[in-house]
């Protein structure tokens, strides 16, 4: 059982847009009045956590992630940098966060960015909050890089699946994290780009996640392994299925802990 005397941190990770589950898990712990102390995100679960402890709902966000989550308007074509701007992400993100800095936020929290000159994992407790969770959502080709201190950031998801590691350092004494199973990798057609792309994408996510939450994850942490089959990774129209997935995933396992 989950000792409530003992700091909560919630771990969200990568996805692109199977990271929606998120959502889900996020309204299966606000039923369940779990207290979380602690939330780390890379890639869509940046995105996902930074928009919690900014104070807005599961409800909200899915609202939120309805109305922002296009590639309408952020299309800036440069083979060069990426196919979408990070500058016009940032200027989203700015006009739906209520505060401007990371530090601000009511509930800590890290954004885990991939430094691209050294190869280095960052954590980001400080700091412009709309600039860094962009960088931790940078995917090269398609989103171009974030440079920040006078260095560039992509992707956190290139160096941490889950994020678990950082939220224990900043103090979590027992970690919820809710992960994307991969579907089936020979389902997808190695001879098409996407296809290609895809399977590309579930090789990398399924050797991050072993290696993160299967080798380093405490005995007390709770894996909630949400089962991503159908959904899509780059599209929101499976949004609700994806939400529906996490809750009913994350009410299942949470309520063996709490």
């Amino acid at each position: 059982m989950l000792n409530k005397d003992k700091k909560i941190g919630l771990a969200l990770g990568t996805g692109a847009t199977r990271g929606f589950v998120y959502i889900g898990v996020l309204k299966a712990i606000e039923e369940l009045g779990i207290k979380v102390e602690y939330v780390s995100g890379a890639s869509m679960g940046a995105f996902i956590g930074s928009l919690w402890c900014s104070g807005f709902s599961s409800a909200e966000i899915k609202e939120i992630v309805k109305a922002n989550v296009k590639a309408k308007g952020l299309i800036s074509i440069n083979l060069q940098k990426g196919i979408l701007s990070s500058n016009k992400i940032r200027k989203r993100l700015e006009n739906i966060y209520p505060v401007d800095r990371v530090e601000q936020l009511p509930c800590s929290f890290a954004a885990i960015t991939a430094n691209l000159n050294t190869g280095e994992e960052v954590a980001w407790t400080k700091g412009n909050l709309a600039e860094v969770v962009t960088a931790s959502m940078c995917i090269p080709f398609f989103v171009s890089p974030v440079e920040i201190q006078e260095t560039k950031h992509i992707d956190g998801g290139f160096k941490s699946y889950s994020s678990l590691t950082i939220v224990r350092k900043m103090g979590a004494e027992r970690v919820i994290a809710p992960m994307i199973k991969e579907y089936r990798i020979e389902a997808v057609s190695p001879y098409k780009s996407l296809g290609a792309l895809e399977r590309s994408f579930a090789m990398l996510s399924d050797r991050l996640r072993k290696r993160e939450f299967d080798v380093e994850k405490n005995p007390e942490d709770i894996g909630v392994l949400v089962d991503c089959y159908g959904l899509a990774r780059f599209s929101t129209k499976t949004l609700d299925l994806a939400i529906e997935r996490g809750y009913k995933t994350a009410m299942r396992v949470l309520k063996k802990e709490w």
